[in-house]
């Protein structure tokens, strides 16, 4: 998984507007639940007003790059009406260096899936839609104080048979309450579709959010989650999928572009509120206020100060998240220092433990977790990098 995207560009749209806010969602975002209805799609116009000049004045600094992804996350980007993500492809094309072939991707929520909407989103150039599936077990989706509307057998067939392009679904494991007969049974439901693309994440229970008030995760819930991480893996694997990324599973040749260029260090630049950007070797982010973004006109953009240590620390903390690891020649020509040897003590410490892999290939030195090293990653990363904390 060498790269040579140096020139290369992600871009992420971050439409920072849902319907309701989801108990268990830590990310930024404005409920329209709080404006008066027909106020709604005048704020979201409102705010594509803004997010245009940030994408026309900020394409000067970006001139040297070719982008060859579009994202458009949140928050629920499917609230946007065809119309609405024209506008802003089209000052995307507009005033980028576009890649022939870019991959563009669209988050959508079961609620807002349409066949007419999809074709409308595909006659723009979108050619990745990612169907917020999160769980369709009823029981399930209560506890996680899901609000989109529950994705249903007909949803999924309609998405799956849409011809032309790369189906990606959502989902969510580990949720309190979920047995292990639960997970298989819409791991069974979702792969008989033959989806290009499948994200399952492992809950997590952020503080200060409605979920964490209710449910504090303790030694079980954590060994529960482990075990069905176990089985997701192996389930999936045996599908035929790849595993490339802990939450991440692809058939060959569909992994997301543009999430990669976040695990490898190549650029990317995010715009609206609260959106992150990492080019030209350093970090940018526009902080997480809507009204901040109204005000000055999308010109909040701020440099995120960093230390060598701290960019250690990032690499650590992205590059294992792949299945692949870390090559130490491409730590040495995006951090411009050489692995520290305490830093690859650790590595044989772990490799040790049967927790790492670390191997010769062409002239370089690749680290990597072994299986029993994925399902603890979040410590071992901690041991990795405590020392440059």
């Amino acid at each position: 998984m060498k790269n040579n995207q140096d020139n290369k560009l992600g871009l992420y749209i971050h439409i920072p507007f849902c319907r309701e806010k989801c108990d268990y969602c830590s990310f930024y975002s404005v409920p329209l639940i709080n404006y008066r209805s027909n106020y709604c799609n005048e704020i979201i116009n409102d705010f594509i007003d803004i997010l245009l000049i940030e994408l026309e004045e900020r394409s000067t600094g970006l001139s040297n790059y070719i982008a060859d992804t579009v994202y458009f996350g949140g928050g629920t980007p499917s609230l946007l009406n065809p119309t609405q993500i024209g506008r802003i492809l089209n000052t995307v094309n507009r005033f980028f260096k576009m890649d022939k072939m870019p991959e563009i991707t669209v988050e959508c929520n079961p609620g807002d899936f349409s066949i007419k909407k999809l074709k409308e989103y595909q006659e723009l150039g979108v050619n990745r839609v990612v169907l917020g599936v999160q769980t369709m077990n009823a029981k399930l989706h209560s506890a996680i104080g899901r609000s989109a509307d529950i994705c249903t057998d007909r949803l999924l067939s309609d998405f799956a048979g849409f011809p032309d392009i790369v189906h990606c679904i959502d989902i969510i494991i580990g949720i309190p309450g979920q047995a292990g007969n639960d997970l298989l049974k819409e791991l069974n439901e979702i792969t008989c579709y033959g989806f290009e693309h499948i994200s399952a994440y492992t809950l997590s229970i952020e503080q200060n959010t409605p979920l964490y008030k209710r449910y504090i995760p303790d030694r079980d819930f954590n060994d529960l989650q482990r075990e069905l991480l176990e089985t997701t893996i192996d389930y999936f694997i045996n599908a035929g999928y790849i595993h490339y990324e802990v939450s991440n599973y692809a058939l060959p040749l569909y992994e997301s572009k543009h999430n990669l260029k976040y695990w490898m260090f190549i650029p990317y630049a995010g715009f609206g509120p609260g959106a992150h950007s990492f080019y030209n070797g350093e970090r940018f982010y526009n902080p997480n206020s809507i009204e901040k973004y109204f005000k000055y006109k999308g010109r909040i953009l701020q440099k995120d100060e960093r230390t060598k240590n701290s960019e250690i620390v990032e690499y650590i903390l992205s590059g294992l998240r792949l299945s692949y690891g870390i090559s130490l020649t491409d730590f040495k020509n995006k951090l411009q220092i050489i692995v520290p040897d305490k830093l690859y003590e650790k590595f044989i410490e772990l490799k040790a433990r049967d927790f790492m892999n670390i191997e010769e290939s062409n002239n370089d030195t690749i680290v990597r977790f072994t299986k029993s090293g994925f399902f603890q990653m979040d410590g071992l990363i901690y041991e990795m990098v405590e020392m440059f904390l």
